[in-house]
């Protein structure tokens, strides 16, 4: 069927029957076109093949699995929180891209996706980033408090990262992240199993 714009709440929404495209969002004119996107289908920005970077609102509730499947070149990314919903439902970033398990997470996220920021949340899933092995930088929230096991696993390019408010680490939370050699563990009072395991280039904690 073809696309149908209608009034809802008050807003103007894009309904689509097609997959490959956002499914709702709210249009909101400021003077410039600005849209705040609630929700994804399937594929949303499945092969933007061109796509370097996107910056998801912190309005979004959901994201589907393979919203960003085939972005090829996507380098930088800001989502409001890792996987399908806040709560941790499918909470491996690589789930954006397809994969249906935390463990295949290697062979579909782009070697080009070097920069993740997350924008909400008090807790990290478990294997949020696992085996997210080309990422270098990843940026928390202040309300972040926990992360969860395995959540950076074999990020094996991940050199140094901020943990500004987190006071627990889970199980083997960046076990195998072989370069990673500069982390904040100011405010850090639990530290799981073998956490730091494989660390191999660690030389400064703080």
């Amino acid at each position: 069927g073809k696309d149908e714009i209608a009034a809802v709440e008050g807003a103007l929404c894009l309904w689509t029957e097609r997959k490959y495209l956002v499914k709702r969002c709210h249009v909101i004119d400021n003077g410039k076109s600005v849209v705040i996107i609630l929700e994804h289908d399937v594929y949303a920005f499945g092969n933007c093949l061109a796509l370097a970077q996107l910056a998801l609102p912190a309005s979004v509730v959901r994201m589907e699995r393979s919203m960003l499947e085939g972005c090829g070149a996507l380098t930088a990314l800001t989502i409001p929180f890792v996987g399908e919903t806040a709560d941790g439902e499918n909470g491996w970033l690589a789930y954006l891209f397809g994969a249906v398990d935390h463990t295949f997470s290697e062979g579909y996220m782009p070697a080009s996706l070097v920069r993740v920021t997350v924008l909400t949340g008090t807790t990290l899933p478990r294997n949020a980033f696992y085996e997210c092995s080309r990422i270098r930088e990843v940026i928390l929230p202040e309300t972040m408090t926990a992360v969860g096991d395995r959540a950076f696993y074999r990020c094996a390019y991940l050199s140094g990262i901020a943990l500004p408010s987190v006071t627990t680490l889970g199980d083997e939370a960046f076990s195998g992240c072989v370069r990673l050699c500069d982390v904040d563990l100011s405010h850090v009072t639990t530290i799981g199993v073998q956490a730091f395991r494989g660390c191999i280039s660690l030389s400064r904690t703080y």
